[in-house]
């Protein structure tokens, strides 16, 4: 499974993270923004609602990826 520092190195992309959970983002500048797991192996898929569980990549570090256009 693609990793987010693979996915910004296949996109030449620089990072500028990582940021825990709940934390300001510092970066004003727009650009690619992904959320990640720390730990795939701590989601506990049984308790995904099961029209949602066939979706979930166990070992998946990627769970969400958005550009954003503007600075905040």
């Amino acid at each position: 499974m693609l990793k987010a520092a693979e996915l910004f190195d296949r996109t030449q992309l620089k990072m500028c993270g990582p940021v825990p959970w709940g934390t300001s983002v510092a970066e004003a500048a727009s650009g690619i923004y992904v959320i990640t797991l720390a730990d795939p192996a701590s989601v506990l898929v049984d308790v995904l609602p099961a029209a949602k569980r066939h979706r979930w990549n166990a070992d998946q570090e990627i769970i969400y990826i958005w550009k954003g256009n503007e600075a905040f």
